[in-house]
């Protein structure tokens, strides 16, 4: 939950994140730079609190969020997020 709850935007914003975001190689890196900015308070939250898989970094973390970025649903990326989040718990 803290991931969903505190580390997403609202479905619009996060469409014009990703449109402009995956422009260029070097707005790919900036972005994934933000989004690892993003989840570092939550991940480090998580990993203090001992709820976090042991060996996830907050880069693994970052790329889970990006690749449930990639489903073709809504319903599709919530049910990625939520098996992808239940495999990073401890």
């Amino acid at each position: 939950m803290m991931f969903t709850e505190s580390c997403t935007m609202p479905a619009a914003e996060g469409d014009a994140f990703n449109q402009l975001a995956y422009g260029s190689s070097r707005t790919i890196a900036y972005a994934v730079r933000l989004l690892e900015q993003v989840v570092e308070p939550a991940t480090t939250r998580l990993r203090a609190a001992g709820g976090l898989r042991d060996g996830l970094t907050v880069e693994d973390v970052a790329m889970f969020l990006r690749m449930a970025k990639v489903t073709d649903t809504p319903a599709q990326r919530d049910v990625a997020l939520e098996v992808l989040l239940v495999g990073m718990m401890s």
